[in-house]
């Protein structure tokens, strides 16, 4: 008699996590840690605890991410970081000029962003206009972390145009920060909000963001 295994909700949101951070981890992330390895690695397991927390949502296809804020690892180093098999990324950007919107982006530990999806197409809808349509509909433009984590977990996504990260700005040109994928492999650079729509460019949000409780960020 063969016997049959249920894969329930929780099941699957755990092999979710384990495979990011399988990815994390070859990375090498832990060690690049401006929090060290341990602490990195202690996070990551009480993060693991929340995403019982997260209610099912059968209709998107990403429901949670990890997401290595810049405090942690920065966003240049994390870029490189990002490879597969011959392809690695690349910043064009300085750290120091991106600001996240959101001040709950600006922390110190790692966190969940739920329920991301692509976003919609740049070219249909008015790029500029899109950040605040996201809020009133209860979503939050990614940042650029988040958006270098939808990259490490799904390699592909760039093949169909660039992701716009609206829940950051660079300001030494004014500019949002957006991923593309180059000759090499992804790109970071920055253009004026309101050319976005000008090439195949899509306006990725999440539902919502879990962080670890404040003691567990050290």
């Amino acid at each position: 008699m063969h016997s049959t295994c249920k894969v329930t909700r929780e099941m699957y949101y755990e092999f979710i996590f384990d495979k990011q951070v399988e990815k994390l981890l070859e990375a090498k992330l832990a060690q690049e840690s401006a929090i060290g390895q341990a602490a990195f690695t202690r996070q990551l397991l009480e993060l693991r605890n929340r995403i019982a927390d997260i209610p099912d949502n059968r209709a998107v296809q990403i429901p949670f991410l990890i997401v290595v804020p810049t405090s942690v690892v920065p966003i240049n180093r994390q870029m490189e970081l990002l490879c597969s098999e011959d392809q690695r990324g690349s910043s064009l950007l300085d750290d120091g000029g991106l600001i996240n919107q959101g001040v709950e982006t600006n922390i110190q530990g790692l966190y969940l962003a739920v329920y991301v999806d692509d976003g919609a197409l740049a070219s249909a809808f008015a790029t500029y206009d899109y950040g605040r349509t996201a809020a009133k509909n209860g979503r939050h433009s990614l940042t650029v972390e988040e958006g270098i984590a939808h990259i490490r977990h799904s390699w592909s996504i760039l093949q169909n145009g660039a992701l716009n990260l609206l829940g950051t700005r660079y300001l030494r040109r004014g500019q949002v920060p957006f991923l593309a994928l180059g000759t090499q492999g992804p790109i970071l650079d920055a253009m004026d909000e309101k050319s976005m729509g000008v090439t195949t460019s899509f306006n990725p949000s999440c539902a919502d963001r879990l962080f670890n409780k404040p003691h567990d960020l050290t």
